[in-house]
């Protein structure tokens, strides 16, 4: 089983939709990083997100990032265009209990702000950054799109974690208002969300991402233009970790010399996949720093 991403838009030209059903990439992430339930329901939903976000990307080397500095936890979830996701949460043992039944997602983050960076070309990454809203995730991103992109829009994010620590479900809807945007259409919106029971009750239940996409849109037809796969993968290398070494600097690779470990070993913060190198490797670094120099 692969996750997918879908995006359409309603007959009527007055909303777009972009859903995705992502349990295996959200599960594959959790374990990589051995996740609480909590932190990974946040990693999650970040991930989810990204996802979503990922469909207004239009070039191939474009690149979104969404960052969330909390009062407990830090996190954050990088996509490509094509598809392809990464993210950690900086504590990823941190746990809370849950609240009304629910993990306690809000309770990791709130206060805090959340980050959206997007690199699209531009001689500077685009930024944009907002208060939490409640910290968790999908009103906080419906409010970074009003405030910092001016699109009126309706999210609903969800991660079914099973007692086991497995993924039973994860996924999310974005559904955003196109112009000209009519107070009816806004009204309209907010009713069906208002309405919409949790997204990962619904996929948990074996309902596909098409049905909620359905489910939540009755009101309106729509026409899906678009399915595509997606997935969660890190692009590390042991090249990439060379140049995060080259980038310590002459003192700390002493430092690293100095030490009775007879290799050093790296960890990729993405995916937690170790790199290793020689004493005589991380002396040739420092050599190519020397050389730079001269």
């Amino acid at each position: 089983m692969k996750d997918y991403l879908i995006r359409g838009i309603s007959a009527d030209g007055t909303i777009r939709y972009m859903a995705v059903d992502a349990k295996v990439s959200v599960e594959e992430a959790m374990q990589k990083h051995g996740c609480s339930a909590t932190s990974g329901a946040l990693l999650g939903r970040l991930i989810s997100a990204a996802f979503l976000m990922s469909a207004g990307l239009k070039n191939e080397q474009d690149v979104l990032t969404i960052r969330v500095d909390g009062k407990q936890q830090n996190a954050i979830a990088t996509v490509k265009a094509n598809g392809d996701v990464k993210g950690y949460v900086q504590n990823p043992l941190l746990d809370l209990p849950k609240k009304n039944g629910k993990l306690d997602v809000g309770g990791l983050v709130y206060p805090g702000t959340l980050t959206v960076i997007k690199d699209i070309g531009m001689k500077m990454p685009v930024n944009g950054s907002i208060e939490l809203v409640n910290g968790e995730i999908a009103q906080d991103l419906s409010a970074y799109f009003y405030h910092s992109e001016q699109i009126p829009s309706g999210l609903a994010l969800g991660v079914l974690i099973d007692v086991d620590y497995s993924v039973r479900s994860a996924g999310g809807v974005l559904v955003q208002l196109l112009p000209p945007v009519t107070e009816e259409t806004i009204l309209q919106v907010e009713q069906a969300f208002a309405k919409f029971p949790y997204i990962s009750d619904l996929l948990d239940m074996g309902l596909s991402i098409e049905e909620v996409v359905a489910k939540l849109l009755a009101s309106w037809e729509i026409q899906q233009l678009e399915k595509r796969e997606v997935r969660f993968f890190c692009d590390c290398s042991q090249e990439k970790m060379e140049k995060g070494l080259l980038l310590l600097g002459k003192a700390e690779l002493k430092k690293i010399l100095a030490m009775p470990d007879e290799q050093v070993e790296t960890v990729c913060h993405f995916c937690n996949s170790k790199y290793y190198f020689s004493k005589e490797h991380v002396e040739k670094i420092l050599q190519k720093i020397d050389s730079k120099k001269s």
